[in-house]
């Protein structure tokens, strides 16, 4: 048998070694000003340090020794020499000779292959050249503005993320000019809806990605586009509107596509390394110009060069995969966070979730042995300050989560306002400084103490620190070093259903008397009482001294809810009212803007739970039937991160003449949206005068007197209360108002009778029926007995994208603690890291994790009618059909797996038969809702959010206060003052630790461009 690597000496000396580090605390390793010497390294001004990972310089050498004895050098050799390192499928792995230069010899079955990647690459230059030109013209004449771009998993993840980069760097942006680019990829018809959505076939090029021409969503989605083009042009005018990057050039041919217009790669290209190949160069050529995508290849071949040639001390993505190997197989860290400040990197989280999970969710050798150890890591994350106001409770209080945060030491879209102690990006990069040391130090009971915080509020305030993260930040974000970035991350019984709500959990590993046992604890915990408590507006929020009435939010008019021995629900009715008038106003053109135009566009100001709902909400019905009719012409976007870059995507193209804003926030004291709102203030004043504000801004605050002192009529201002928490306001005037003005009261009335209908039943129904009682007391079970960390929220419909970071925040905010709601600290784990993709998007991108690597509890979330139905003549199966079939497979393919007898029946070779096992035994569970209209989205909310509070009631914690988010900000505001007096005066940096120091002095040595005194500079989309 084959010796694996945790048998070796190496691997057997660092299993020793965790006993020391457990010894230790960050905030002791901190003070060892050498230790973090040797932990910060540099190449081609790229910055990395890992001072913060919990690690001596004596853990690093021993890492490097199981280096050594895991062959690490002459693997990465044999990988850069083409030697079959994938030893199942018999092939060579060679993305890095995607981006090699002309010049460069890399060989592959004896041939050197770097020719035909520039045999490709020229050909993508001339042909990108000519679309772009308007020498390639479509069938009736016109140029080709705007690609549609159809592929799946790797075929969609990579280039959707360099994309999303690219489109605020200011040369990409010029050289796209009026282009667009989009990527269809779920199979449901509500991702072609999406795509297809204002544009013209005549104007439009579809890129068929697809290897073999065969892969099942991409080639339904080909011929769905397809008959949109003959529907519209003719048959004959494929040829010109459809190209493919495939090599079956039979079957590009027989689908109507000149196979002179197909542009191959090839079988050493794994379709999650593919984005340097034609799958991702093709369509970003299209949009930006091959020039500027030539600049994305030699940022990635420069990294190649140095994972190849540097040593392993000075070797970036060496020492992050050596890391990431201590923090999950020795310190036993199922995750991982990849944190960016800057929006521009929003979808690298997805991207690395596929190529990191797909790639290392495995649980055999590669030589067949079933691993002894945890392999994978479950990747997540979102951009920062958005993240801080989401999962941030969680890593500051709750699970131990190792944090990447990236950094860019110079905004793609600089924001300078007049007068603010900080310019917009400085806003930004206060927290990326702030946020390392607030997880590695912590704050102790002691500091509390002195600082006066009653004794009741002490274990609620403590943050344990000792939380490891590393810092990498990056000199700019431009193609090349998008390109840098991109390598360097290396039944019957158990059934329910109400109101056709269909729940099945009999995959779950339970069997009757697991429930039975189950419902004895929600009996001691006092579950029942609990959520009376809660409806009965008793102060459940001890910590904070509050009702929790989200409940009331959506109450029917009769309803009597008390907080305080008062009625809330009429209060809540009047705001109701207000904005249901308000918004006709707005709709129907009798309220206008400053120069007499009709209000059509709205940017919604908010953070955290003023966001992440209703964006969600907002998604769910852009396809909707009755909701899209409503909408008509009008546009809703949502402005949430403090980097300028969110800045400039959100005023793009709108014209402030036409455009509302809706600023939310309570206190009206929030930084990041107030920095945000002074902004979208300068953008309307400046175009429209200062008086135009009171007509073109309103306000979502209980703070009058800040409303009106920054500009906003007071009677503009909507309220809400003490007792809504931000993560469960979207019910309130936070979700109701802008979500309204975009789709009419009526619908959005709607949403709420649906939350309320979820309400009555979780309230009133005996628990063996209840669903959220249900799915809460099956995620105790998963998470506190099982012992899995994770679980990840899969909707069958591309309308629900947004569901997954909703519930991430309303989740990991409200169960990612560590002490019990009396400060006990808790003795078993608590809270789950959430994820999830829409299916079958997902499958293509985490689940060969979910299936043979980590075993991660699933929902399932599927609808019965689509939203936006597509039917083709002589298709096997209609496109809803297609995505549906999946959802009813998976589960199946999780509980029951494949056994080696099966495959061993079905002729597969014995060397295969390890790698293609599926254990099974992974529990998951099906909700099936009858459709997906503004009621079903207002049901599927409530039963997350009472679901996570059943869990909450059960771990015996406070879910509604988030006391963990606040060291963050605590360190960022001493952060934002030492910019402003380094800005300003030109003081070094002093008062932080020598890791920060370093940091910070670094960020500000590259920035000294920043004006001290700068006038007002907005975004130049």
């Amino acid at each position: 048998m084959a010796t694996l690597i945790s048998d070796t000496a190496p691997w057997k000396d660092l299993k020793a070694h965790v006993g020391e580090i457990d010894k230790t605390h960050l905030r002791d390793l901190m003070t060892d000003t050498d230790r973090c010497k040797s932990m910060m390294f540099d190449f081609d001004g790229i910055f990395l340090d890992y001072s913060r990972q919990r690690t001596t310089v004596g853990t690093m050498s021993k890492l490097s020794k199981l280096a050594e004895e895991a062959h690490l050098k002459q693997k990465i050799n044999s990988m850069f020499n083409g030697e079959h390192i994938n030893s199942t499928e018999n092939r060579s792995v060679l993305h890095v000779a995607l981006r090699a230069s002309k010049d460069t010899t890399i060989n592959c079955d004896g041939k050197n292959v770097v020719p035909d990647v520039w045999q490709v690459l020229d050909k993508i230059r001339e042909f990108s050249d000519k679309v772009r030109s308007g020498s390639w013209v479509g069938a009736t004449g016109k140029a080709l503005t705007n690609v549609i771009a159809i592929g799946i998993g790797g075929s969609f993840l990579g280039p959707l993320f360099v994309h999303t980069a690219l489109q605020t760097d200011s040369e990409a942006c010029k050289s796209a000019g009026g282009r667009q680019l989009r990527f269809l990829a779920n199979v449901d018809p509500v991702d072609v809806a999406r795509n297809i959505s204002g544009l013209n076939p005549e104007t439009t090029l579809v890129v068929v990605v697809s290897k073999t021409f065969t892969t099942a969503e991409t080639m339904l989605n080909a011929r769905t586009l397809r008959e949109w083009i003959s529907s519209a042009l003719g048959p004959q005018a494929v040829s010109k509107h459809m190209v493919a990057v495939s090599t079956n050039l039979k079957l590009v041919e027989k689908f109507g596509i000149d196979p002179n217009n197909a542009f191959a790669f090839w079988d050493w290209v794994g379709g999650r390394y593919s984005v340097c190949s034609a799958v991702g160069v093709l369509p970003l050529s299209l949009q930006y110009g091959f020039s500027v995508i030539e600049k994305f290849l030699k940022g990635a071949r420069s990294i190649d060069q140095h994972f190849h040639s540097s040593p392993f001390e000075n070797n970036i993505p060496v020492l992050l995969g050596l890391l990431s190997v201590w923090n999950v197989s020795f310190l036993g860290y199922p995750a991982r966070a990849i944190l960016p400040y800057t929006q521009a990197l929003e979808k690298l989280a997805p991207h690395i979730q596929q190529v990191s999970m797909e790639s290392n969710g495995k649980g055999v050798s590669i030589d067949g042995v079933r691993l002894p150890f945890e392999a994978g890591e479950i990747d997540f994350g979102e951009p920062g300050t958005n993240g801080q106001h989401s999962f941030y409770q969680l890593i500051h209080q709750g699970r131990v989560i190792p944090c990447d945060f990236i950094g860019v030491m110079k905004s793609q879209q600089p924001v300078y306002l007049k007068d603010e102690v900080v310019n917009n990006h400085d806003e930004l990069m206060s927290n990326f400084f702030a946020q390392p040391d607030a997880l590695a130090y912590g704050k102790t009971p002691e500091q509390l103490q002195s600082e006066n915080v009653t004794s009741n509020l002490v274990p609620h305030k403590t943050f344990t620190g000792n939380r490891p993260s590393l810092s990498l930040l990056l000199p700019s974000l431009d193609a090349y070093r998008i390109g840098q970035r991109v390598i360097s991350a290396f039944i019957l019984v158990l059934c329910s259903d109400f109101d056709g709500i269909f729940l099945d959990y009999s995959r779950q590993r339970t069997t009757v008397g697991t429930m039975s046992k189950l419902s004895k604890l929600a009996e001691e915990a006092h579950l029942k009482q609990k959520i009376n408590s809660m409806f009965n507006g008793e102060h459940i929020n001890s910590t904070e001294n509050r009702s929790v009435l989200h409940v009331a939010l959506r109450a029917s008019k009769d309803t009597t809810i008390n907080s305080d021995g008062k009625n809330v629900v009429p209060d809540v009715w009047q705001v109701l009212d207000k904005i249901r008038e308000f918004s006709d106003k707005v709709r129907s053109g009798s309220w206008v803007g400053a120069t007499g135009k009709a209000l059509t566009n709205v940017i919604a100001i908010g953070i955290g739970g003023s966001f992440l709902g209703p964006l969600f909400v907002h998604t769910a019905l852009q396809t909707d039937s009755e909701a899209c009719k409503s909408a008509g012409g009008r546009q809703l976007r949502f402005l949430a991160n403090v980097d300028p870059v969110d800045v400039a995507r959100n005023i793009s193209g709108l014209n402030p003449e036409t455009t509302l804003v809706v600023v939310v926030s309570k206190t009206f004291t929030t930084a990041e949206t107030m920095l945000n709102a002074r902004t979208l203030r300068e953008w309307i004043s400046s175009a429209l005068g200062p008086q135009a504000v009171s007509k073109h801004m309103v306000a979502v605050s209980t703070n009058l007197k800040l409303v009106e002192k920054f500009g906003i009529d007071p009677n503009n201002a909507f309220a809400f209360w003490d007792w809504v928490g931000g993560r469960y306001s979207v019910c309130s005037a936070v979700g109701v108002l802008p979500l309204s003005l975009q789709y009419g009261f009526s619908v959005i009335e709607k949403f709420l009778k649906g939350a309320r209908s979820i309400d009555q039943h979780f309230h009133s129904s005996p628990f063996e029926n209840n669903i959220p009682v249900l799915l809460g007391l099956l995620s105790v079970w998963n998470v506190s007995f099982l012992g899995y960390p994770a679980r990840a929220i899969l909707p069958y419909t591309q309308a629900l994208e947004k569901l997954a970071p909703h519930i991430q925040q309303v989740s990991m905010e409200s169960n990612g603690k560590g002490v019990s709601i009396d400060g006990v600290r808790l003795p078993f784990e608590a809270g789950e890291i959430d994820f999830g993709e829409p299916g079958t998007n997902g499958q293509h991108s985490f689940y060969q994790l979910i299936h043979q690597g980590r075993v991660i509890p699933c929902d399932f979330i599927g609808v019965m009618k689509s939203q936006q139905p597509v039917y083709l003549k002589d298709e096997v199966v209609n496109n809803h059909d297609e995505l549906m079939s999946n959802f009813f497979a998976q589960p199946d393919a999780l509980a029951y797996g494949k056994t080696p007898e099966q495959l061993q029946s079905e002729n597969v070779t014995s060397n295969l038969v390890p790698h293609k096992t599926f254990t099974g035994n992974r529990p998951s569970l099906s909700l099936l809702l009858p459709s997906l209209d503004a009621y079903r989205i207002g049901q599927l909310l409530a039963i997350y959010e009472h679901r996570i509070a059943v869990e909450g009631f059960i771990w015996g914690i406070n879910s509604f206060d988030q006391w963990g988010v606040e060291l963050g900000k605590s360190l960022a505001s001493q952060v934002r003052k030492q910019f402003h007096v380094s800005r300003k005066k030109g003081e070094s940096v002093e008062g932080f630790n020598f890791s920060t120091t370093k940091l910070l002095t670094r960020y500000l040595e590259a920035s000294v461009d920043v004006p001290s005194e700068p006038t007002t500079l907005l975004p130049r989309i």
